[in-house]
């Protein structure tokens, strides 16, 4: 080291590792880092001064800004629920109601699947929501799941109620199908796309010659388009077949039409909730609660949201992001 006039030796590295701990406790608001050096340089006889520098750091760099991981955390916007305040009356007596969101998103027993739909369709972020009694009285009966009720919405507007719907009404689309079938084997009308190939053979030279060098005979094959007449040779199948493409067109929009009637049916009744599905005890906080206990309730219980209720009647909710911007 360097002596010093009249005094001991002065060593830089000394002085580095204080200022080298004053810096990393200031940004971090932690007073661990002593440990740390004392750990890292296996000398004692720095702790002293360490631990002097890491409490004027730390103490000026927590009245001027946030933590590194605090300021991580909101530049990332998780959801973190901040310190309260030193030495603010108002979280004592700012109330919870001031924080509240009161244009709640709730269901009823009342709410079809039209109006849940849409619930579902504008509030994408939501986990659940409240069940209350009805419009009037919004008396809290407890919480459903979102996941619940997407479930709901899809069993019944979904693929599978479509087909045990349609094995409802099996029997009269048998029976029309029935009536076509036995209408085709009377007939004898083909049921092939307009442009598709066609049971009749094409009647062209080398058809009536025979003469051919290829194993299968064309006499026995679907020549589709091919030739010169045959446009004039498919306008008699045509007019033969437009009747019955008539008739499966007509059986294709009275059983859309039946689809969507029965659709807009199930859209305008009522949700069908499980009592298993609904949570009776959500957590609830009273109108008059203080932010200071509110913010004590989600940092121990870890809550996510509260519904605020006044003599068991829905008045808003609260979460983190409230509770959080309460305090500033």
């Amino acid at each position: 080291g360097i002596r010093g006039l009249d005094g001991p030796q002065i060593y830089p590295g000394l002085y580095a590792v204080v200022g080298a701990a004053a810096y990393t406790g200031a940004v971090t608001h932690s007073l661990s880092i002593a440990v740390i050096v004392c750990e890292t340089t296996g000398q004692l006889c720095a702790l002293l001064p360490v631990l002097i520098a890491l409490m004027i750091g730390n103490a000026i760099c927590s009245f001027l800004q946030p933590s590194i991981y605090e300021s991580i955390i909101n530049i990332q916007g998780y959801p973190y629920l901040t310190d309260l305040p030193p030495s603010r009356i108002s979280v004592h007596t700012m109330k919870v109601e001031k924080v509240m969101v009161k244009d709640i998103v709730f269901i009823t027993r009342d709410t079809t699947y039209m109006e849940l739909r849409e619930i579902l369709l504008e509030t994408p972020n939501l986990r659940s929501y409240p069940f209350v009694t009805d419009k009037a009285s919004m008396t809290l009966l407890g919480s459903v799941a979102r996941k619940y009720l997407c479930y709901l919405l899809t069993k019944h507007l979904g693929a599978e109620p479509g087909i045990q719907q349609q094995k409802r009404k099996s029997r009269t689309a048998s029976e029309l199908l029935n009536t076509i079938g036995q209408f085709r084997r009377g007939s004898n009308i083909n049921f092939n796309a307009v442009g598709g190939t066609s049971s009749h053979n094409f009647l062209t030279d080398r058809n009536i010659s025979g003469n051919t060098l290829l194993a299968h005979s064309p006499l026995h094959d679907n020549q589709g388009e091919r030739g010169p007449l045959a446009p004039l040779l498919y306008s008699q199948n045509y007019a033969q077949e437009a009747p019955v493409v008539s008739l499966n067109f007509a059986l294709f929009i009275i059983l859309f039409q039946h689809s969507l009637a029965k659709r807009a049916e199930i859209l305008a009744s009522k949700i069908d909730l499980d009592d298993v599905a609904i949570d009776p005890a959500p957590f609830q906080l009273v109108k008059g609660t203080s932010l200071y206990k509110v913010h004590t309730l989600f940092s121990l219980l870890a809550l996510n949201h509260a519904y605020v209720t006044e003599k068991g009647r829905l008045v808003g909710v609260v979460a983190l992001k409230e509770v959080s911007y309460g305090f500033f």
